[in-house]
């Protein structure tokens, strides 16, 4: 057993080797030396001189055939010789280092291909975020292209829509021809229009006698002021657009927004008497009405409406409307319940 055992240790002490890898960067090495004579007396010891430049650029080219780089071979190859030269030249800075601060700092090959990894990781995140870059610009093109074709389809579309409104335009001045031509016989409600006018006269009339009541009485028609303001502000946007494609509204709306016209001195045609469903009503100025309408800040300038500036003319001119039967929120709210709060405004 003996014999065998030291045959055993004999062929493991003539075949077994041990290779240790050191760097001599830091402290450990010197410490292991110090503590561990053997590694010095009882080993081959082999150094590692620093790799040649043409070393460098083999590595330095071995990486870079396999990195994604979208550039010419002379691009690559000026990028291999830019990899070694910087590492070359900070292994000269550190011996400057040492010389200047008397400190000993190591560029290792294995400090060469952590430069070249990180090198690589670097570019592909650049790269990853120039890719996402260029994928954004390229879609915005695409869209802008998408909307230049667009805005040509909207424009074939406005020139057979600008064909059609021609030809309304003829059928309206022909129709205004035939208007023009059947003048005459409105001049059988002329009396009609007198008669409201002298009775609206005889009104004005009695409303200046009033005027200092209904001076008196402002105080207490404040809450009415501020009912009026809170229906107005019920009304949104949404419900003027809706209003405006009604090809019909109904009469009561049309001399709703009459009054609105009136109050902000817009334009209404001459008043002429018409009888609508048995009654006898003020012709609307609803043609008018859809033109202020148009205005996106419609709404808010009701709100900002200066009613210190109203005038006994203008509440005579509204008295025919405010006195008709069915000029109440509970009538306007029956027929359009969105825009019922505009008939307390006007009131």
């Amino acid at each position: 057993y003996e014999n065998m055992y030291k045959f055993f240790i004999d062929r493991v002490r003539s075949n077994l080797h041990v290779v240790l890898c050191f760097s001599p960067v830091g402290e450990k090495f010197r410490n292991r030396a110090r503590k561990f004579p053997g590694l010095i007396n009882g080993c081959t010891i082999d150094w590692f001189f620093p790799w040649p430049f043409e070393a460098l650029k083999t590595v330095a080219q071995n990486f870079v055939a396999h990195l994604e780089v979208e550039c010419s071979d002379d691009v690559r190859s000026a990028l291999v010789d830019h990899i070694a030269s910087t590492h070359t030249n900070v292994k000269a800075l550190t011996k400057d280092y040492f010389y200047r601060f008397r400190r000993q700092t190591y560029a290792t090959p294995k400090t060469y291909l952590n430069y070249i990894t990180s090198f690589q990781g670097i570019y592909d995140n650049q790269k990853a975020g120039i890719d996402e870059l260029a994928r954004k610009v390229q879609l915005g093109l695409d869209k802008m292209n998408q909307a230049a074709k667009d805005v040509d389809a909207m424009k074939v579309e406005l020139s057979v829509k600008e064909k059609s409104l021609a030809e309304a335009q003829k059928a309206s001045m022909a129709l205004l021809a035939e208007i023009t031509n059947k003048t005459a016989r409105t001049e059988t409600k002329k009396a009609e229009v007198m008669a409201v006018k002298e009775k609206l006269h005889k009104e004005a009339e009695i409303i200046a006698a009033e005027k200092a009541d209904a001076q008196r009485d402002l105080e207490k028609a404040k809450p009415a002021l501020q009912e009026a303001e809170n229906a107005l502000k019920a009304i949104t946007a949404k419900d003027i657009q809706l209003l405006k494609k009604l090809q019909n509204p109904p009469e009561l709306i049309k001399r709703i927004f009459d009054g609105v016209l009136v109050l902000r001195y817009g334009k209404v045609d001459p008043v002429q008497i018409v009888e609508v469903k048995g009654k006898k009503v003020i012709k609307d100025s609803y043609q008018y009405s859809l033109h202020m309408m148009a205005d996106m800040q419609f709404l808010q300038k009701l709100l900002d409406f200066p009613r210190e500036q109203m005038t006994d003319e203008t509440v005579e001119l509204l008295q025919p409307y405010l006195e008709m039967e069915d000029f109440t929120f509970q009538a306007a709210k029956k027929v359009s319940e969105n825009v019922a709060g505009m008939c307390t405004w006007v009131r």
